[in-house]
């Protein structure tokens, strides 16, 4: 991997586990285990991404005036992050008393592996300074070194190895109500792959160095290809796990808000025709962040529109508006709802009545009846779509013709 792409990834990394350090105080108790683990995680992914550029590798080196630490320390610090990622899966998985058996277990092995490789990286000798992908087959025949780098991808390739059969039968056991879980552990299970075809390569081509065979090309050109590769795709199953609810509901909201804005749209020639009732009672957004919330803008809408509706149960000619029902019904409407065509001949007429300066002889003992699209519209879910019904057929060329016959009819009487 290139310089600005390991160090890229780990500073995204990093800022990963400063976010989950931040969560992990507001989380349940129950829930901080899996969280520490993705925190540990995190720190030592980050370390071992960040000597992976040979620029803050060399660099690291040069300041400490020891050649190839900063690799011992990618090794040593992958290692750990191993045993966190283990144990973030126990705790994804199991209940967290069961799971504290198999992570007392990781921690002692792990430990042990990480000590090892501490004292190997000790008593090495100094030698001269290799690239990250270069040192296992460089100094595969030098003592101590050589326990180091197979110890190391052995490791690896173990873990990788119980992590892909942990993910594989997680996923199969898993409920299908908790997909993402199970999308997750799929991905986890494909990048882990990748990654021990990596080691394995690697280790190849360490065993091939011992008996003369020169295997370096897989090893320093094929190898990090599979690594980079799981890499990515596992760190997408380590946050799709957490974050695959997250996302569901964002897929939700997102469905709301263009029903939202599509009922907010639809409504407004009913909410044109009816402001002229009373235009201050428009709804003025008090905060810059309601002008983008379409669920705020849409009640408020209703709200507008049910109490112009109510300011109009004086104009409301009860008679006008079964003969328009009947009309629409007779019809047919052209495939549209006879119920909102009446309701929107019945407000336009009293539009027009109001214009007029007429009240209607039958309306004052029917307004607090009549003071809506609907006397069972209760709910405002029921209210908005009796309004969307209404709006949709308000300004309709059939609405129209109901009008101008009942308008006709009115006038002459």
């Amino acid at each position: 991997m290139s310089d600005a792409g390991s160090i890229g990834a780990a500073l995204v990394i990093f800022a990963f586990t400063v976010y989950k350090c931040g969560v992990l105080r507001r989380v349940p108790p129950n829930r901080k285990p899996a969280i520490r683990s993705i925190c540990a995680a995190g720190l030592f992914g980050g370390i071992a991404f960040l000597f992976s550029s040979p620029l803050a590798a060399v660099t690291f080196d040069r300041l400490v005036g020891v050649p190839n630490l900063s690799i011992m320390l990618r090794n040593i610090a992958g290692t750990a992050g191993q045993c966190a990622l283990y144990v973030m899966i126990l705790y994804w998985r199991y209940p967290r008393d069961r799971a504290w058996r198999g992570v007392r277990r990781a921690m002692v092995g792990y430990g042990l592996v990480v000590a090892t490789l501490i004292l190997l990286a000790a008593l090495s000798p100094k030698v001269a300074e290799r690239s990250v992908t270069e040192f296992p087959t460089a100094f595969a025949r030098m003592p101590f070194l050589r326990e180091f780098v197979v110890l190391y991808f052995l490791v690896w390739a173990f873990t990788a190895f119980v992590v892909v059969i942990l993910c594989v039968r997680f996923a199969v056991e898993n409920p299908g109500g908790q997909r993402w879980m199970r999308t997750g552990f799929c991905l986890l299970a494909v990048g882990f792959s990748l990654i021990m075809t990596c080691h394995v390569i690697v280790l190849m081509a360490v065993v091939a160095q011992w008996y003369g065979v020169d295997l370096v090309y897989w090893s320093v050109t094929v190898a990090p290809v599979f690594l980079n590769a799981g890499g990515v795709i596992g760190a997408g199953g380590v946050i799709l796990v957490p974050a695959g609810p997250r996302l569901e509901a964002a897929k939700e909201w997102s469905v709301r808000y263009r029903a939202s804005l599509r009922d907010y749209r639809t409504l407004r020639p009913l909410w044109l025709a009816l402001r002229t009732v009373d235009p201050a009672m428009v709804h003025a957004p008090a905060f810059p962040w309601e002008w983008f919330n379409c669920e705020s803008r849409l009640f408020w809408r209703v709200i507008e529109i049910n109490d112009w509706l109510h300011q109009m149960g004086a104009y409301h000619d009860i008679a006008v508006a079964d003969s328009a029902i009947a009309r629409s019904l007779d019809s047919g409407v052209g495939g549209a709802n006879p119920t909102a065509v009446a309701e929107a001949v019945r407000i336009r007429m009293a539009l027009l009545k109001r214009g007029r300066g007429d009240v209607a002889t039958q309306a004052l003992e029917n307004a607090q009846l009549r003071d809506g699209p609907s006397e069972h519209a209760k709910v405002f879910i029921d209210e908005c779509a009796q309004l969307v019904a209404i709006a949709r057929v308000f300004t309709s060329p059939r609405v129209d013709k109901i009008v101008r016959e009942a308008s006709t009819v009115v006038l002459r009487s």
